[in-house]
């Protein structure tokens, strides 16, 4: 998206719409943002789905601990960006987990504040089990500056969401800056 759309929708607070109040957020009920964001993809889908990803961050921030939520939002209009996908994994180690890898499609990174990706958590090189059996998932989040953006986004349709691969360099990341 051009910088002049981001921001203009930043300066309308539009990033805050799940953001509690206590961060200076709208908080507002899930059908009220989501018609937000329905009306946006009816002008411009990219647009709308980058709206949602950049505000729909602020449900998943919340699990991180407060310091490191005190940090991300210490600027109210963050943007949040990321990928879900547990396509890297990470070790743990004496003063975190080491991480380090590739994730596709995260959504609105080249304008993101704060990026976050996940991980199948191990130790000792082995998956660490779930209550189910399944490989336990780790996400942390880290300021953008941290990730590298591969230019990968080259798609017919909603090129403006641009949905590159973002890649992370091995690095002992502090559990502040994860959640399980």
């Amino acid at each position: 998206m051009p910088e002049d759309i981001v921001a203009a929708l930043r300066a309308t607070g539009l990033f805050r719409m799940f953001t509690p109040r206590s961060y200076c957020g709208l908080e507002l009920a899930y059908p009220e943002a989501l018609d937000v964001i329905r009306r946006l993809a009816r002008i411009d889908s990219a647009v709308g789905w980058t709206a949602m990803i950049a505000a729909g961050g602020a449900v998943i921030a919340p699990l991180l601990p407060r310091t490191t939520l005190d940090e991300v939002y210490r600027v109210p209009d963050v943007i949040l960006a990321g990928s879900t996908q547990p396509a890297a994994k990470a070790e743990r180690v004496p003063r975190g987990w080491r991480v380090g890898g590739r994730w596709p499609f995260a959504s609105g990174c080249r304008h993101a504040d704060w990026i976050a990706g996940f991980c199948v958590m191990h130790a000792d090189g082995n998956p660490l089990p779930g209550a189910n059996g399944q490989p336990q998932v780790l996400g942390f989040m880290l300021p953008a500056a941290a990730w590298e953006v591969e230019d990968s986004w080259h798609a017919a349709g909603l090129e403006g969401t641009g949905s590159h691969h973002i890649l992370l360099r091995e690095r002992v990341v502090s559990g502040a800056y994860s959640s399980t």
